[in-house]
């Protein structure tokens, strides 16, 4: 043999090793064989990392890992060609003068689930216990490939229970991205996620965009209880006593964003007003707003919002059973009349409308009388009713303001519209029930159901009543 094949075989043997996988000393003979044998199975660059790395073949660079300093070994030049940190690391003029890293903030489990992926893009390194740690390793050594991962891993499993984490994580890590993602999956599933375990953990940031959005999803008794645990945790992280007045103090500002004045009255009296975090001043103001069977009063001085928050806070009594299966319904401006009661008193917000078979809006003038005539609420008044569409054939029309409905008692609801065609119901029921709450409808007496033709009311143009027509629903929710 030739001086320069003894130079390769030293060569190779202090690349590879001097020992087998049983511990005991190999030649340079059966290495080399060994190679030849899996060589084929490493066609590929990454099949070749993943080797090298499983198999810790020719490390270079050794990790302290985690609280325990676990011992993991590496490669200076993978890490430096897949990270801009790894790079600065070991090649840059600030460069480690060790091969012994200490990296006390990532355990050494997530560490080697990271190493996978700088490696060998191992795919399924991800479960819902690592991805936050995972991702805090990738953001820390800068690896966007993985950063995008863990996003996408992590939207496709929102849940409760998890998404107040995420949105801490995102928040701190500065991910605007994934934070509005998980701050809009808490809107639309309020309840579940103001009462996870993982709420009291959010920052006062977090807290507030969820508290003051119209658009969160959430009973205000929920949004209550909520955000009193979560004054609760702060004072106990602060070794502060959570009473009634610490709660108030943590909360500052954070509690004239929940809806006192849209709650329940017998929630806010045994729940709220029987403690003191609210003022005895607040209380009463509040007492005397819920008591009122007319809110609109503008010299009563409220210091929380009036307005409802989107969908949750409402209940729809419907009263059809069937919906025409085209647009016929003449919007000429005729008056559209039905008359209601209940059998508990309520709050009334709004009613359902029918839609125009192009979406386009109906101009529309709604007038709610009491038994006796008199004029509760008139939009063209107001002018403060709000239209939300439900589906492609019914709306809502909210008043902008609640009306107080006295049990057994009946009211009318009257409305004009101007505009195309629309759909309308039929088979109306006389009494339909929402839970507690038995609602009854009948005819106002406006008029014959066809209608002579005029200039201004043309032939043939129906009338809404009990049995079929407009006002398909009522949009209420309890008074007590």
């Amino acid at each position: 043999m030739s001086s320069q094949d003894n130079s390769m075989d030293l060569s190779l043997s202090s690349f590879f090793g001097s020992r087998s996988s049983q511990g005991s000393p190999v030649s340079s003979d059966s290495l080399s064989e060994g190679l030849q044998d899996t060589w084929t199975e490493r066609n590929t660059v990454l099949k070749c990392n993943k080797y090298m790395l499983l198999n810790k073949v020719a490390c270079d660079v050794t990790f302290l890992v985690g609280a325990n300093s676990t011992p993991i070994k590496a490669h200076k030049y993978v890490l430096a060609s897949r990270s801009p940190v790894f790079f600065a690391m070991f090649l840059g003029p600030a460069k480690e003068s060790s091969n012994e890293i200490t990296v006390p903030d990532i355990e050494d489990c997530v560490f080697e689930k990271f190493l996978r992926y700088l490696y060998f893009e191992d795919d399924k390194i991800l479960d819902g216990d690592n991805v936050l740690h995972v991702l805090y390793a990738a953001k820390k050594y800068s690896i966007k490939g993985l950063e995008s991962k863990c996003g996408e891993f992590l939207i496709h499993n929102l849940n409760t229970e998890n998404v107040c984490v995420i949105l801490e994580s995102s928040h701190t890590f500065g991910n605007s991205s994934m934070e509005e993602k998980c701050v809009q999956f808490i809107l639309r599933n309020g309840d579940g996620v103001l009462q996870s375990p993982s709420f009291p953990d959010l920052c006062r940031k977090c807290v507030t965009t969820i508290i003051s959005s119209k658009n969160l999803e959430a009973e205000e008794a929920v949004v209550f209880k909520a955000a009193v645990k979560w004054a609760g945790a702060v004072c106990c992280k602060k070794c502060i006593n959570p009473s009634d007045k610490n709660i108030r103090k943590v909360l500052a500002d954070l509690l004239f964003k929940i809806r006192f004045p849209i709650m329940q009255l017998s929630f806010f009296a045994d729940k709220v007003a029987s403690g003191n975090i609210l003022t005895q001043k607040e209380k009463v103001v509040l007492y005397e707003y819920l008591c009122r069977s007319d809110t609109s009063d503008s010299n009563l001085e409220l210091p929380f919002s009036v307005e409802y928050r989107k969908k949750k806070s409402f209940l729809i009594c419907k009263r059809f059973n069937s919906l025409s299966a085209s647009c016929e319904w003449e919007n000429v401006g005729r008056e559209n009349s039905i008359e209601f009661s209940c059998t508990r008193a309520i709050w009334l917000h709004g009613i359902l409308m029918y839609a125009t078979v192009t979406m386009a809006t109906c101009q529309n003038s709604v007038v709610v009388r009491n038994e006796q005539g008199e004029v509760l609420y008139n939009s063209d008044e107001k002018a403060n009713m709000r239209k939300e569409v439900v589906s492609s054939k019914s709306y809502n029309l909210f008043f902008g303001e609640r009306l107080k409905i006295q049990p057994l008692k009946f009211y009318k609801i009257s409305v004009k519209s101007v505009g195309p065609k629309s759909y309308y119901g039929g088979g109306g029921k006389h009494f339909v029930s929402c839970g507690p709450f038995r609602f009854e409808f009948r005819d106002s007496g406006t008029g014959k159901n066809i209608l002579s033709s005029t200039a201004e009311q043309p032939g043939n143009v129906k009338e809404t009543n009990q049995s079929s027509g407009q006002i398909p629903g009522i949009i209420f929710s309890s008074w007590l």
